[in-house]
């Protein structure tokens, strides 16, 4: 079975094949079997999607072979039939120049033809998922319905989309766009990073490296996590890169060796009492800190009894010189803890 669906939007140019992004959708059974998917991009714009039924006693890899290899003959096809539009065609090259850091003045050139005036406010967001081009279709429909320009670019198996905002209550719309995007439908194991605000089109690139980044430390705390502290296994997760703007500064203003020489001035004695007894004081004060002290948040997060979670502060105010709530130190602590972890 072999069926082409028709849609728009930019493909990746780096795929098996230049230009394709294949997949197995073991879900998507067709008569004897699963299916395999290829879509199919025309000068970097999405115009189909190729979907083959393998039989049970056929071979997977080779019928993924063979859809990939038939992906240059169809977007000729497509090309000569359905051409993609300008706008489509403006978006992908904008998104490319955004992926690849172009100058300033190329993004600013590149932006009017793909919607988004060159002084115009915008983030960048990054996202992971299994299944991308479903996710791309939740957030582009989402945008849409909303009358939210925007452009997207599937890199290998990362989907970038930038979103522009209005010039009046920038902020207030970014913090809506946060919200909305958690009750988006699609992979239930999606990563949306959300990059912070770019005051203009220029500075898109440097929006998208900041959600990459958000991304990172995301891996970094959820390693570094207790098992009382484990992050949930599934759902659709939206990461604000503005949250993560301290570990961000530290990773590009400061190397490995300085960071470490932070942490360890600040916290040297609460590092020492958790590997001498397997303790979790670095992170109780973590959680503590960026709860902005908050002991009965705190204690909630960490599923700790609330005496229990005041015993383990009194024990790290002791090691860290007395409470440092109302001192200049509280800054410092705060800074060394958010550093703690980053490679």
């Amino acid at each position: 079975m072999v069926d082409a669906e028709a849609g728009e939007g930019p493909e990746d140019d780096d795929g098996p094949r230049p230009g394709a992004h294949a997949g197995f959708d073991g879900s998507a059974a067709g008569p004897g079997g699963p299916v395999v998917t290829v879509d199919i991009p025309v000068r970097g714009v999405l115009m189909g999607r190729l979907e083959v039924g393998v039989p049970d006693a056929a071979d997977v890899a080779l019928a993924q072979v063979a859809g990939e290899r038939s992906v240059d003959i169809l977007g000729l096809a497509l090309l000569q039939h359905t051409p993609p539009g300008l706008h489509a065609l403006a978006g992908a090259e904008l998104m490319r120049a955004v992926l690849s850091s172009a100058p300033e003045w190329r993004l600013e050139q590149l932006a009017p033809a793909a919607g988004f005036p060159a002084d115009s406010p915008a983030v960048v967001a990054a996202i992971h998922a299994a299944s991308p081009q479903e996710v791309r279709g939740a957030v582009e429909t989402f945008l849409s319905s909303r009358r939210i320009p925007c452009a997207a670019y599937l890199d290998d198996a990362e989907l970038v989309v930038m979103i522009g905002l209005s010039r009046t209550d920038t902020a207030g719309e970014r913090r809506q766009l946060l919200d909305s995007m958690k009750g988006l439908a699609g992979d239930p194991d999606a990563v949306i990073a959300v990059g912070p605000l770019a005051g203009r089109v220029s500075e898109a690139s440097w929006s998208l490296a900041e959600a990459r980044r958000a991304l990172e430390v995301r891996q970094i705390r959820r390693r570094n996590a207790s098992v009382r502290r484990q992050y949930p296994a599934r759902g659709l997760v939206v990461v604000d890169a503005e949250d993560a703007a301290v570990e961000s500064l530290s990773l590009t203003c400061l190397d490995a060796s300085a960071r470490e020489a932070f942490v360890i001035r600040q916290l040297r004695a609460v590092l020492e009492h958790d590997a001498q007894r397997q303790s979790q004081l670095l992170e109780t004060l973590q959680v503590w800190l960026d709860s902005g002290c908050n002991t009965a948040q705190s204690a909630r997060e960490l599923h700790l009894e609330r005496q229990s979670m005041h015993h383990r502060l009194q024990r790290i105010f002791e090691l860290c010189g007395g409470d440092p709530r109302g001192t200049g130190r509280l800054a410092a602590l705060h800074l060394a803890a958010r550093m703690a972890g980053l490679p």
